[in-house]
């Protein structure tokens, strides 16, 4: 804090910088930096261990860098004595104050950048580098101390006619040099657009001005007649601005699934995609050219510019990218969807606000934005809204707090009733909690591709009025409980792949969603609804109003129990080990901190289930009541085989071995044994144990 006081004193724009980083602490960056010394207190006491990041207001910094090949003395000119500092990975930064017109030149040999104007920073001492060493001015040539000296003429681009002096003492052409240096200024005037009379004129006076001895005036013509033959390439130059805006404002990488991204350096850590979406990079791009440079870039320039971009990225490690919500040192981070790119870190101590996200997200179109959560809210508001009661509100609760762990399965919250008991709206509610959305409600999907791309772009969702769940979508409801992915071909592509992978939290709502299959009725977790009284019901437009109204006070709560929960978890031991047993852990901790029973109410629902799945299996249903029995698989299946087959009925052995395989946690749920042994040369043994009390009537008591 002392040292960024006495930079603001004298005058300088500074802003906090993650420790150990380059990184701006507050969300816009650069454009935060500030002189205020309130300001700069309340940063330093918020952030003690902040680096200082010094804004380059009227300031021109050469930054060399000997680890990327950098060495003063491969600049054009020795360096003015000036504000210079050691920095913390070993190079050396020298501060010049800027002319007030002139452009900066950018191109140097590698390891030396130049740095200029508002937009643009550099660390300064007493910052550590990664590597832990410090940033230090040298021999007393602190900025409050001294003043930085002017910078140098040939920092700056200069006009054609004074270009080209390099080469020779005085800014003199010697030969040897003369025919590639009119050349070079030749080409680089009819890629702006220059006519070959504007050429020739500014070769005649460069070559008088400044060639030793000055070229004959044929050659000089010459070499302005070859270089107009090619045409103009005004995109040329657009293509390597808009790759240079690029790389001053993002990096750039890829993501687990090799999409191509790139981040904003000072700005939300929220990946734009290099092609497509609605913040497609191509499309901000084009926005920042054109504030800079008043000029529309073509589509051409634009191109290219991203080929070159997309290499970048390619190049680069891949690196986890998040929907929502993310894991991160022992706590979860949940992306808020607003501009700015503020979260919420939630760990076993509590939760608080962050300026900038320390993980990478990415939005969709269907990322709407969360309130800033508040302090001194209660869970009540949230079970008034959904209208439960004792018996559903711990189920709902429970699923919802899990939805804010992404690192464990999460069971598909199955919601059913009859009609008009508000199914609907209560599942809208529960899951606008953590993930709104401009379309939170989705249509039962025809066909796997079409739910992975509706499922891709939202965290948690619901599917409405599901009237039956037919064998694939049950499986893909099963894989993105625990991670699905899809691998399909890549859009006007033979050969390339896209992959869709993700790990959801899905609800359902139903009046009757049919049979469900073994592996799904494991993965589910009901909550039936009774009929709205008359004089209870609502409309939506209210119940909308009294959530936006609660939502921030709501979340606040839930943050509250989760941080709770993730400090409870570490202790909680089950007496079982059910199917979805980090889910259970979640409840269990969950009943510890707020009192509620969501684990017994899980546990208690696996004997309803499992009828549910035997009775909608033909398979299941022909051995539920078949007794003690021990035979192959063939003789098993010739001796439960209806007559004529029922409809669904598998045609062969197999196909029955496989059904029964599926089945068999559900019968052993209602006290049906099954045993089935290793193939052997007269078919697959199988064993079947009733036990007492066991069947359809046994559980239909158990669930009673």
């Amino acid at each position: 804090m002392e040292f960024a006081l006495r930079y603001a004193a004298a005058g300088y724009g500074i802003l906090p910088l993650r420790e150990r980083s380059k990184v701006p602490h507050t969300g816009r960056g650069v454009h935060d930096a500030s002189r205020d010394d309130s300001r700069i207190r309340e940063w330093w006491a918020r952030w003690p261990n902040a680096n200082v990041g010094l804004r380059l207001e009227g300031l021109i910094a050469v930054d060399i860098d000997p680890r990327n090949g950098g060495h003063i003395d491969a600049l054009p000119e020795q360096l003015p004595e000036t504000c210079n500092a050691k920095t913390g990975g070993g190079g050396s930064h020298y501060l010049y104050a800027a002319r007030t017109e002139g452009r900066v030149r950018r191109h140097f040999p590698p390891g030396i950048d130049i740095k200029s104007g508002v937009g643009h920073y550099i660390v300064v001492e007493p910052s550590v580098h990664r590597s832990g060493e410090q940033y230090v001015w040298r021999d007393e040539t602190a900025p409050w101390a001294v003043k930085p000296a002017p910078a140098p003429d040939w920092l700056y681009e200069q006009p054609p006619e004074a270009c080209g002096t390099e080469g020779g003492a005085g800014g003199k052409i010697p030969e040897g040099t003369r025919n590639n240096s009119l050349t070079s200024l030749a080409g680089s005037m009819r890629a702006k657009g220059s006519s070959e009379k504007a050429i020739l004129a500014a070769l005649l006076e460069h070559n008088r001005e400044f060639c030793v001895p000055p070229l004959p005036e044929t050659e000089v013509r010459n070499i302005a007649a070859s270089v107009a033959r090619y045409a103009p390439s005004p995109a040329r130059g657009q293509a390597d601005r808009l790759t240079e805006l690029a790389q001053e404002l993002f990096g750039f990488g890829r993501t687990s699934t090799d999409e191509l991204i790139a981040v904003r350096h000072n700005g939300p850590n929220v990946a734009l995609v290099l092609r497509g979406a609605r913040d497609a990079l191509r499309v901000t791009l084009a926005r920042e050219y054109r504030a800079r440079y008043s000029r529309t870039p073509n589509a051409s320039a634009l191109g290219n510019a991203m080929t070159t971009l997309a290499g970048f990225a390619l190049g680069s490690k891949r690196t986890p990218v998040h929907l929502r919500i993310a894991e991160h040192e022992g706590g979860v981070v949940l992306d808020l969807g607003r501009e700015d790119g503020r979260v919420v870190c939630v760990t076993p101590h509590g939760w608080k606000l962050l300026e900038r996200s320390p993980v990478i997200f990415r939005r969709s179109p269907l990322t709407d934005e969360l309130p800033l959560p508040e302090r001194g809210g209660g869970l009540e508001e949230l079970r008034a809204l959904l209208h439960a009661t004792d018996r559903t509100w711990p189920t709902l609760l429970g699923w919802l707090i899990a939805c804010f762990l992404p690192g464990i399965p999460h069971p598909v919250l199955l919601l059913g009733g009859e009609q008009g008991c508000g199914k609907t709206t209560r599942a809208r509610l529960l899951v606008s909690v953590i993930d709104p959305s401009p379309a939170p409600i989705r249509a039962q999907p025809r066909d796997v591709e079409g739910w992975a791309i509706a499922a891709g772009g939202s965290w948690a969702f619901v599917v409405d009025n599901v009237s039956d769940i037919p064998s694939w979508w049950s499986d893909a409801l099963c894989r993105a409980v625990t991670g699905d992915g899809l691998v399909r071909r890549m859009l006007y592509s033979d050969l390339d792949l896209c992959v869709l992978t993700f790990r959801r939290a899905v609800a359902l709502t139903s009046i009757d969603a049919g049979a469900l299959r073994g592996d799904l009725g494991d993965r589910v977790v009901l909550v039936d609804f009774e009929p709205m009284p008359r004089g209870e019901r609502r409309s939506e437009a209210e119940i909308e109003h009294d959530f936006r109204g609660a939502h921030a006070r709501i979340l606040g709560a839930v943050l509250d129990v989760v941080a709770a929960v993730l400090r409870e978890l570490p202790r909680v031991m089950l007496d079982e080990m059910p199917r979805m047993v980090d889910y259970a852990r979640v409840v269990a901790a969950m009943d510890q901190v707020v009192g509620t029973s969501a684990l017994r109410s899980y546990l208690s629902q696996s004997g309803r289930l499992a009828a549910d799945v035997v009775e909608g299996d033909v398979v299941a249903s022909s051995i539920s009541e078949l007794g003690t029995w021990i035979g192959t698989m063939g003789d098993l299946f010739k001796r439960v085989t209806p007559d004529p087959p029922a409809r669904g009925w598998p045609r062969s052995a197999r196909g029955f071995g496989a059904r029964l395989r599926r089945a068999v946690p559900a019968l052993r749920a209602m006290g049906v044994h099954v045993t089935i042994g290793e193939r052997m040369r007269e078919g697959v043994p199988v064993r079947i144990i009733l036990s007492e009390g066991g069947g359809m009537e046994h559980s239909q008591r158990s669930h009673a």
